[in-house]
């Protein structure tokens, strides 16, 4: 008798969000293994030194009109992608 291995478990390619836009690191990406199952389970991207720079020149050119912006409408835009990940988790689609 054969052990039951489950069913597939959701895989998750992640990409890198910087400055309003999905992209690849520079890096590569690094390969996830379900460690209850042992099966593939997407990848994450790996960023390099410029990627990392480019984050950080991102948050400061956001952070003047961030600051303006009010705490209840704030917990709005910082709610939106994360509910739209959580509402479809199997799409393929970077989260």
């Amino acid at each position: 008798m054969s052990a039951n291995p489950g069913p597939e478990p959701v895989k998750a390619d992640t990409l890198l969000f910087i400055n309003g836009e999905h992209r690849r690191g520079r890096a590569g990406q690094l390969a996830v293994t379900d460690p209850g199952s042992g099966r593939d389970a997407g990848t994450v991207q790996l960023a390099d030194r410029a990627d990392v720079q480019d984050a950080i020149d991102a948050a400061a050119g956001a952070f003047p009109a961030w600051s303006r912006t009010v705490p209840a409408k704030r917990g709005e835009i910082l709610s939106a992608p994360r509910l739209s990940c959580v509402s479809a988790p199997t799409r393929r689609q970077p989260c």
